[in-house]
């Protein structure tokens, strides 16, 4: 009897979804505008009105916590394994809940070891900040979602790789709108850049959306990103994007297991104005109040965004208004060799910001772990100095193990396939060839710093007095007027 009583109820009871999530035009509709971008100024500011009198609705500390998550001051919770383990027993129960999940029950029949897997959940738990009943429903518009852009069958029950795509879609993504930075941000989360001046020809908004959750969802497999989250900062062209492309970008949040911490929309152009103030209204209530709006030149929009510690010096635009894809060509395809060895690859895409890179490159040697290494190398310099064989072997072990305390690695690259971790004792002599280094740089300078001051020129007067009284330097003119090495 119950059996048929919950039949009933599914029947009668729509898919539940997010539904707060991606394009949400609820305060557009309250503000009077419709579904639609304001198109002069009174509509511009309307908007732009209704969004400051839902913002004076917060309380104090919910607009601090606001500030404190976009600039990335926000704290991260302790996964023990009790934790862990008590947080997917409440998922569990709260997707029992939900009676209607089609997609989800035929990726669960499809292949239940892919959907009941652990690292497959904690995506939706640390997206949802570990709350349970929101991280059930993500979940189950994750797969509802899907099902849209890809289908049925057994695509449901694995992940979506580049030859999933279609024709169109294959091609935004080697266009490179969309790109995944090599860097991250100060506080170590992902930046996604969209480049709107990049994404032309648009058929159809499908193939563009399923470029997007194969890029997203490509990134968000890194256990990091989905802990720390990510930034996403769009550079807009000249001229407004079609509203269909901004219901695309929008709907990215629906169903993705990530959590979007600020959303950076950089322009050059005041005419963008009444596009923006309308994009706002359009966004989910989570993403609007993370909105950060730059405009101005190159170099303003630049300096804003590294107010939020966002370094530009990997961003795809570039001074010339052009759009590097470099980066993402080589992203790509270290993420094509990784989806041939069916995810098996121990294989490192993107490095973390504590992981410590081998190599004599530009970006091995400038990436955060490995300076960071360097200055506890130089800060512990004069201890492994003055220590013993063993004492020294116990100095660089401690070095390692502060780098992974804060989960850094260290990184061997592989050619151009990515990077493999390193065992402890290979970074233990990673950490002894830095101590040799700046142990051999110190005695260079100070062997050169002896040369120079050997060969200065003594300025008149500072010669050694014994070397006046025997005639082989002059006196100090001081000396000369008093006459006490001759008369003059």
């Amino acid at each position: 009897l119950l059996a048929i009583m919950m039949m009933m109820m599914a029947k009668e009871t729509p898919e539940v979804t997010i539904g707060k999530r991606g394009f949400v035009p609820d305060l557009a509709e309250k503000a009077g505008l419709g579904v639609r971008i304001p198109e002069n100024e009174n509509e511009a500011a309307q908007a732009e009105a209704a969004f400051m009198v839902e913002m004076e609705k917060l309380s104090i500390r919910d607009r601090e916590q606001l500030v404190l998550e976009t600039v990335g001051f926000n704290p991260m919770q302790e996964e023990s394994p009790s934790y862990v383990v008590s947080k997917l027993a409440d998922l569990d129960v709260e997707l029992s809940k939900i009676y209607r999940k089609p997609a989800y029950a035929e990726a669960i029949r499809g292949d239940k070891r892919y959907v009941a897997s652990e690292r497959f959940r904690m995506q939706f738990l640390r997206a949802e900040s570990y709350n349970a009943k929101n991280a059930a429903h993500l979940m189950v518009d994750h797969f509802r979602m899907k099902k849209e852009l890809f289908g049925r069958g057994e695509i449901l029950s694995r992940e979506v790789v580049f030859d999933d795509l279609n024709e169109d879609a294959r091609n935004f993504v080697r266009n490179g709108y969309l790109q995944v930075s090599r860097s991250k941000d100060n506080a170590g989360r992902t930046i996604f850049y969209w480049g709107s001046c990049v994404l032309n020809n648009v058929k159809s908004m499908k193939s563009v959306q399923q470029a997007n959750w194969y890029t997203i969802n490509a990134a968000v497999r890194d256990v990091e990103m989905q802990i720390n989250g990510f930034v996403f900062v769009v550079f807009t062209g000249g001229k407004p994007d079609d509203l269909s492309i901004v219901k695309a970008t929008c709907n990215m949040r629906v169903g993705f297991p990530g959590c979007v911490n600020a959303l950076h929309i950089c322009n050059t152009s005041p005419t963008m104005r009444f596009f923006l103030a309308g994009v706002r209204l359009l966004l989910d209530r989570g993403m609007r109040e993370r909105l950060r709006e730059h405009a101005g030149d190159f170099d303003e929009v630049d300096f804003a965004l590294q107010t939020f510690g966002i370094d530009t010096k990997d961003s795809p635009l570039r001074r010339d208004g052009s759009w590097s894809t470099e980066w993402h060509q080589q992203w790509l395809h270290m993420q094509y060799g990784y989806e041939v060895q069916n995810f098996q690859s121990e294989i490192i895409i993107t490095p973390r910001r504590f992981d410590v890179l081998f190599g004599k490159t530009k970006h091995a040697k400038e990436h955060p772990g490995t300076m960071r290494c360097q200055l506890l190398v130089e800060m512990y310099c004069e201890e492994y100095d003055n220590a013993d064989r063993d004492s020294k072997t116990a100095v660089a072990d401690d070095i390692v193990r502060v780098i992974h305390a804060r989960n850094g690695r260290f990184l061997k690259a592989i050619g151009d396939e990515g990077w493999e971790e390193v065992d402890n004792i290979t970074a233990r002599h990673k950490v002894t060839h830095y101590f040799r280094g700046m142990r051999e740089r110190r005695l260079k300078r100070e062997a050169r710093n002896g040369k120079e001051k050997a060969a200065a020129p003594r300025k008149r007067g500072t010669e050694p007095l014994e070397k006046v009284r025997n005639g082989k330097a002059s006196p100090p003119s001081f000396l000369e007027e008093t006459g006490e090495f001759g008369s003059g």
